[in-house]
């Protein structure tokens, strides 16, 4: 599966200018957190993209700079949903991740992966702010998902 997909699917469960609208900067922090509970769920990537330690948190490039244009404004994109190629049983992953975090705003989300082992770990000793393409390992992920939030 493609990131762009779970993006698209995150994006058609948004309403934009409300308390459940996505930014570029929250889209990035829900395909973590969707990576991570389908890896530690079962035991295989929702999609195969890598996510990178960018400053702000957790990055997936391809999709970041799809949505690069609307900057820290709503992204209003709503995509048919025979376009989006996801299972259902990836849908009810997607949705029940869309429910914990849909209130959460970008900077919220962002202060919340910087508290996580996956994301620190993959910058090491880096200032916080400094630019970094390092690859978080999807093995990490899982490890910290299983321990921190499943088991």
């Amino acid at each position: 599966m493609a990131a762009i997909d779970v993006a698209r699917y995150l994006l058609n469960l948004s309403t934009p200018f409300t308390g459940e609208s996505v930014t570029n900067l929250k889209l990035q922090k829900l395909l973590y957190y969707a990576q991570g509970f389908h890896l530690a769920l079962h035991g295989t990537p929702l999609f195969d993209e890598d996510i990178q330690a960018w400053a702000h948190g957790p990055v997936v490039p391809e999709v970041y700079f799809q949505y690069k244009g609307y900057q820290f404004s709503d992204i209003e994109e709503k995509y048919p949903e025979q376009t989006i190629i996801i299972t259902s049983n990836q849908r009810e992953l997607i949705n029940d991740v869309w429910e914990v975090f849909k209130s959460y705003d970008g900077k919220e989300l962002e202060r919340l992966s910087h508290t996580e082992d996956p994301w620190k770990n993959a910058r090491g000793n880096l200032p916080e702010y400094a630019s970094s393409n390092v690859i978080i390992e999807k093995d990490l992920i899982k490890l910290y998902f299983e321990n921190e939030y499943v088991r």
